[in-house]
């Protein structure tokens, strides 16, 4: 039996160039997120500020109180010569 020829390999040859790369069309900018974020951020400052002008006016009005509960005592004490008991 006569032995099989050994073939060989070889990469086939370019039969054509490369076609060239397209241009791709300018890209559009992203729309801007940016001033959205900003307002967003604004926002939520605006509500610390608020929250925290209210808890002020809270504290003042507690301690408006406190005072006045204290000038009442005292009045009570100036009145009556003693301290209340209850």
């Amino acid at each position: 039996m006569p032995e099989p020829a050994a073939a060989a390999v070889t990469a086939p040859g370019r039969t054509r160039a490369r076609p060239k790369p397209k241009q791709k069309p300018e890209a559009r900018p992203a729309p801007r997120r940016r001033a959205q974020r900003r307002a967003r951020s604004h926002r939520a400052i605006a509500w610390i500020v608020i929250s925290a002008v209210l808890l002020a006016g809270v504290v003042f009005v507690n301690l408006a109180v406190l005072r006045l509960n204290l000038d009442l005592d005292r009045i009570w004490v100036l009145r009556h010569g003693q301290t209340r008991t209850w």
